[in-house]
């Protein structure tokens, strides 16, 4: 997962335009698995010392896939 700051609401898809804050590979697994579903980790960034922090939590959806 990459995680930015989208400084321009216009061109959100446009990445150059935007700050990357870090990045975290993970698995759906650790997401599900982990307490209250949650995962909680630091974000990557080689041009930082810190990239900042994400929180992943996870919720079961009983009703279906639509």
């Amino acid at each position: 997962m990459k995680v930015y700051d989208a400084d321009d609401g216009a061109n959100l898809n446009n990445f150059a335009k935007q700050d990357f804050i870090g990045s975290y590979p993970f698995t759906l697994h650790k997401v599900v698995t982990g307490k209250n579903q949650t995962l909680e980790a630091a974000l990557e960034n080689p041009r930082k010392k810190l990239g900042g922090r994400i929180k992943i939590t996870g919720k079961e959806k009983k009703d279906g896939w639509g």
